[in-house]
């Protein structure tokens, strides 16, 4: 029997998603979800070969934007718009000390032995 039947919790619906047409209001919009909840917004890029068209989709699981794009000019601005977001969620995960780095985990002392050198 499912949960359905039993007067259980539903999945909520999918939020709406919005294709933007500038890539300009595009980045206005992911840089206020991102402030907005920078702790569930989610970025993706899917390139569909059959088509040629780039997607980029960025959520905080209440709105969904979206942007597509066939340019070949519109790349140097998804690299950095790509880089800008990833340096936003590693100074995330930093500053609340959940990313750390592998010398402060076990204090810089390596626990496997060193190796001899062979002669």
């Amino acid at each position: 029997e499912s949960n359905l039947s039993k007067g259980g919790p539903t999945a909520a619906p999918p939020p709406p998603q919005m294709y933007l047409t500038s890539f300009e209001s595009f980045l206005t919009e992911a840089e206020r979800l991102m402030t907005g909840s920078p702790l569930k917004t989610r970025y993706s890029i899917k390139y569909r070969h059959c088509s040629g068209v780039v997607v980029l989709k960025v959520t905080d699981n209440a709105t969904v934007i979206g942007y597509k794009t066939r340019e070949l000019s519109d790349l140097q601005k998804i690299e950095k718009l790509s880089n800008a977001f990833l340096h936003n969620f590693c100074s995330l995960k930093t500053s609340r000390g959940v990313a750390m780095d592998v010398d402060e985990e076990d204090g810089g002392k390596s626990k496997r032995k060193s190796k001899k050198p062979r002669r």
